[in-house]
């Protein structure tokens, strides 16, 4: 079955980020995972900026698995902003940027360093 990540950049409205926290881990989160097809979603705070570009605050990462990607986000425009799926006004609507990306090939994990080859340089 074929994979995705859907990665969601995003900020609160100056002055709501608890609100926009708490909405987003009790209600955004539970309601994407019932909609057909999304599987995990995990969040994410931004720490540091590598390069000089300026990063949104907050990520979300959500693992897909269908045969039928075009239904899974028609589906899911379909609700956006119903009961299904409220959108909390405390998210800056205006700093939100999403895409999908099909996986290419499997995880790969470092090896423990038992069966790492000698000489090999250990990545950070």
């Amino acid at each position: 079955m074929p994979r995705y990540k859907m990665l969601i950049l995003s900020r609160p409205r100056q002055g709501r980020e608890a609100r926009y926290n708490e909405w987003y881990d009790r209600v955004h989160l539970p309601q994407m995972l019932a909609l057909p097809g999304f599987k995990a979603a995990q969040r994410f705070r931004h720490t540091r900026t590598l390069g000089e570009r300026e990063a949104f605050p907050y990520a979300a990462l959500y693992d897909i698995e269908t045969r039928n990607l075009d239904g899974v986000l028609r589906e899911l425009y379909r609700v956006a902003g119903s009961r299904s799926l409220l959108i909390d006004e405390s998210l800056d609507r205006d700093s939100v940027y999403a895409a999908v990306y099909e996986a290419q090939g499997p995880v790969r994990r470092r090896k423990p360093a038992a069966t790492r080859r000698r000489g090999a340089h250990p990545r950070a």
